[in-house]
């Protein structure tokens, strides 16, 4: 085929000698300028021609955008009637492909390569501007795009992928443009579905096929909780969110475990210990989870308080007392006796009760009750015998009252055990009994060996506590009388007890 075409030339150039009149030209030859471009990547080479000046070769195989058009130095081939150059194509490696020429005046197929013919008249020159078209046949290929949540951090996303080739285009939710991205850039989103789009154009703006990730941003609201500090060992929070499906609950560092099935609603725990806890709620949609938990941090208190007596005193139907709790806690009181008995109501130490001179067993109370209203179930008190001339029933002094009269068949009065020498501030426990059926017991704690008073009496139980801590140092005489209705032993039992400090 290429040696048709040269014949055919020749032919065309023996045609133009005979139709040229034989008139005198200073052209000597035929010459062609050329001026190769290339759109794309590959080169041209100078196939067949004389060239008296200019490059042979075009190369642009470094080229990498098949839109790019380049340029190469002007080259020229001068040969004797008429000049003929033939170039040849030559693809850049890779995926590049050769396409068409423009500007040849022959074109000639050489094993599946177009050549390039230019030609000039018979002692002629002409400018030829031949171009090639290098086409890039690759598509890049995305191969990864995942989207994974930012541990730790509220509603932000992490955005990897991956291509064969070229660099990235990014949009979101269907509605942003598209704009240059990197993989394993972050972005802060707003509640809800979202999807991630993803794209790989290569430099010839080649774009790959597209890549969705749709995603989930949780968020966790509470709706109700427990009060900070309660007596209650159950617990109740009321969850809400406008995208997760259901919810994890962690109490504590027990193990997690789904806590409601619902957008919203209740979760409940029963069974709550004793101490501070604290619940953690992670809302989820699918395979989505809220990153930051939401929690709330609560103290359950089911011991009530103990009370503690730390002195009392009565004088001319007033008594004063005094005790204490653990911090924080509040108090309630009432004095019951000879026609009273009042209400329990709030009190504080030091408390005073007036009025209370009627004869008879006076008692007074006192429980503590904490923050959440845990009372104790076992109030603190002492008793006194108030009679009208009473002046103190813990120690009132020398008396002049007569003791009871001796009668058949009084209660007997059992002997008085316990320690015999108590340092100061400390305690001592005294054993009290009476050998007589339904027998009460009263007790009275007089200085060194002073005879009892009748004024001094009051009710004791069979166990007596001696506290030291308003007693100076000497030496103390406990008296314990047992005694049935107004019927009493008329020799009490007693106990020398030695306070040292």
């Amino acid at each position: 085929m290429r040696s048709l075409l040269r014949a055919a030339a020749a032919l065309a150039t023996t045609a133009a000698l005979t139709a040229v009149p034989s008139l005198t030209s200073p052209a000597h030859a035929g010459q062609v300028g050329v001026v190769i471009s290339i759109k794309g990547a590959g080169k041209v080479t100078v196939e067949s021609g004389s060239i008296e000046d200019g490059p042979t070769v075009c190369d642009w195989t470094s080229e990498v955008d098949e839109r790019v058009v380049n340029t190469c130095e002007r080259m020229r081939n001068e040969e004797p009637l008429v000049a003929t150059t033939w170039l040849r194509p030559e693809a850049a490696p890779g995926s590049w492909a050769t396409g068409n020429w423009s500007g040849c005046d022959l074109i000639e197929i050489d094993d599946g390569v177009p050549l390039c013919g230019l030609q000039s008249g018979p002692f002629s020159t002409v400018e030829k501007t031949p171009r090639i078209s290098f086409n890039d046949t690759h598509v890049p290929e995305m191969t990864y795009a995942a989207v994974s949540a930012v541990p730790g951090v509220d509603r932000t996303f992490r955005y990897d992928f991956a291509a064969d080739e070229g660099v990235f285009e990014c949009a979101f939710d269907g509605v942003t443009p598209w704009a240059p991205c990197a993989s394993g850039e972050q972005r802060l989103v707003g509640e809800g579905a979202h999807s991630f789009w993803v794209r790989a154009v290569d430099p010839s703006g080649q774009a790959s096929a597209l890549r969705v990730v749709d995603y989930t941003a949780v968020e966790t609201y509470l709706l109700a909780t427990p009060p900070v500090l309660t007596g209650s060992t159950q617990a109740t929070f009321g969850l809400t969110s406008n995208s997760a499906a259901d919810y994890v609950c962690q109490l504590d560092d027990q193990a997690p475990y789904v806590c409601l099935g619902q957008r919203v609603g209740n979760h409940t725990v029963s069974g709550v210990t004793e101490g501070q806890h604290r619940m953690r709620i992670w809302g989820r949609k699918g395979s989505w989870q809220d990153q930051v938990p939401v929690s709330h941090t609560w103290t359950v208190d089911t011991t009530a308080p103990q009370t503690t007596l730390t002195g009392g005193e009565v004088s001319g139907g007033v008594m004063r007392s005094t005790f204490t709790a653990e911090p924080g806690a509040s108090f309630r009181c009432r004095v019951t006796g000879p026609g009273r008995s009042d209400a329990w109501s709030a009190c504080t130490s030091p408390v005073t009760f007036t009025g209370l001179t009627a004869e008879g067993t006076y008692t007074f109370e006192v429980a503590a009750y904490d923050a959440v209203g845990n009372l104790d179930a076992t109030p603190a008190g002492w008793s006194w015998l108030s009679v009208p001339d009473d002046e103190d029933p813990i120690d009132p002094g020398p008396g002049h009252q007569p003791q009871p009269t001796p009668v058949a068949n009084a209660p007997e009065t059992g002997p008085v055990t316990g320690p015999g020498t108590v340092r100061s501030g400390r305690r001592a426990t005294y054993r009290l009994s009476s050998p007589t059926p339904g027998a009460t017991l009263t007790c009275q704690l007089r200085r060194k060996r002073s005879a009892p008073v009748a004024a001094g009496w009051r009710a004791c139980s069979t166990s007596y506590v001696l506290r030291t801590r308003h007693l100076k140092p000497g030496r103390y005489t406990l008296y314990v009388r047992a005694g049935a209705g107004t019927t009493w032993d008329p020799t009490p039992s007693t106990r020398t007890i030695a306070v040292r400090r």
